[in-house]
């Protein structure tokens, strides 16, 4: 069973309690799959709605302020040996 049908089997059993959970996951599987690290982001909130898949908007682009930052602490946690000076981070 794929990743994704694993999360689909999840988020239904959670829509029975709650129908208005955002569906959030692997966004492409096989991407994931084939990383050298499996890094997991787990975000407060998902800034609106009810009841959307945000693995769909993420693919689609997703919001670039979310994104920049995201982009930044994979760099850090990917060269944790490398010091960044303040200045380049701008």
């Amino acid at each position: 069973m794929s990743i994704k049908e694993r999360e689909e089997l999840l988020f239904q059993k959670l829509r029975e309690k709650d129908a208005s959970i955002v569906a959030d996951g692997v966004i492409c599987e096989q991407e994931f799959l084939n990383a050298r690290y499996k890094i997991v982001y787990i975000l407060k909130e998902v800034n609106g709605g009810k009841s959307w898949d945000l693995r769909d908007f993420v693919y689609e682009g997703g919001r670039p302020q979310t994104w920049d930052n995201i982009a930044r602490w994979t760099e850090g946690i990917l060269s944790w040996e490398k010091e960044f000076p303040w200045l380049d981070k701008q």
